[in-house]
């Protein structure tokens, strides 16, 4: 990982932060770009603790995604509602987001899935999974997008 993305004094601009996921750079410029476009969420960057820094999407108030950049890599934590849950767990998803959610834990906050994103299929799932969070009307706009 990135030294400055473990420097907690040090705040990292989107360029650091976008070149610290290393050959998966062109996954994190779609995502990031998805998500402040058609989903219409808001970034924050802000510390993570041993994670290093993290960016936190909201959309309308409600967190939305948090990611966080790692070596030609990053993870993605989405937390499903357990009405989002029965959703998600509907939808075609590929045999590792598929793992990841069968076997995460139902909390009373939701099921907490954090899922790395190292391939184009990864990102595939994860939209399908930030699509869970939205509203019909930007459902289909992030369709379109896509």
């Amino acid at each position: 990982m990135c030294a400055m993305l473990t420097d907690r004094l040090q705040v990292p601009d989107d360029e650091v932060l976008r070149s610290a996921t290393g050959l998966v750079a062109p996954l994190w410029d779609e995502l990031t770009w998805l998500l402040a476009g058609p989903m219409g969420a808001h970034p924050a960057v802000a510390w993570g603790g041993r994670e290093g820094w993290t960016v936190r999407y909201r959309r309308a108030g409600r967190p939305l995604v948090t990611l966080t950049p790692g070596r030609d890599a990053f993870q993605a934590l989405i937390v499903l509602g357990h009405l989002e849950t029965a959703e998600a767990e509907a939808l075609p998803l590929g045999p590792g987001a598929r793992a990841i959610l069968d076997a995460a834990p139902r909390h009373p906050d939701g099921t907490w899935l954090f899922i790395p994103i190292e391939t184009a299929d990864d990102l595939a799932d994860l939209i399908q999974l930030l699509e869970v969070k939205l509203p019909p009307r930007l459902r289909r706009a992030v369709a379109v997008a896509v």
